[in-house]
């Protein structure tokens, strides 16, 4: 029953209307950014600049640093003096990883990714677990957020952050 109550009072705070509003008002608001992985898809490029970084992992001469909700830049750190960037893992969405046993498991939005990446210039997706948490991050915008968004549709792919957008219908809506 406590369960049920829970239920119940979640969805008071959080309001989506999927059903298509032809009177709605276009406005300015926030909307989500899809992105489609597969597996066997390659998420290894070249280096790139860092932007704003996070969690910081060592494996092997390795270290692998993520950059908020984009991805993960691997260092080849076998010489403590001159680290060299070998390669960056476009993993949109990212917001956590581990590492084990030459597999990096990593958290996109609300999937749970399994990469390969023995070579780091060719790591793939290996696994996907998907809705490994249904409401997690990237199904609504940060919990600071307060007012309207574009709703989320799952069948464009996975929500791996949030961009504001003109003429935009919002249905969707967390109180406060």
């Amino acid at each position: 029953m406590k369960n049920l109550i829970f239920i119940l009072l979640a969805f008071t705070f959080i309001q989506c209307d999927n059903s298509l509003d032809i009177d709605a008002p276009l406005i300015t608001a926030l909307a989500p950014i899809y992105v489609q992985l597969e597996i066997g898809d390659l998420v290894s490029e070249d280096p790139r600049l860092y932007g704003t970084v996070g969690q910081t992992e060592y494996y092997g001469n390795y270290l692998l640093i993520t950059e908020k909700e984009t991805g993960i830049h691997i260092v080849d750190n076998s010489n403590l003096d001159a680290p060299v960037n070998i390669a960056f893992l476009n993993l949109p969405g990212i917001s956590s990883f581990i590492l084990k046993d030459g597999f990096l498991i990593a958290s996109l939005a609300n999937h749970i990714f399994t990469i390969e990446i023995i070579d780091t210039e060719n790591s793939t997706i290996t696994s996907i677990v998907d809705q490994a948490s249904p409401n997690g991050i990237g199904s609504y915008p940060n919990m600071d957020f307060d007012g309207k968004f574009e709703c989320v549709d799952l069948s464009k792919g996975i929500v791996s952050g949030w961009e504001l957008k003109s003429n935009i219908i919002a249905q969707c809506e967390i109180f406060r």
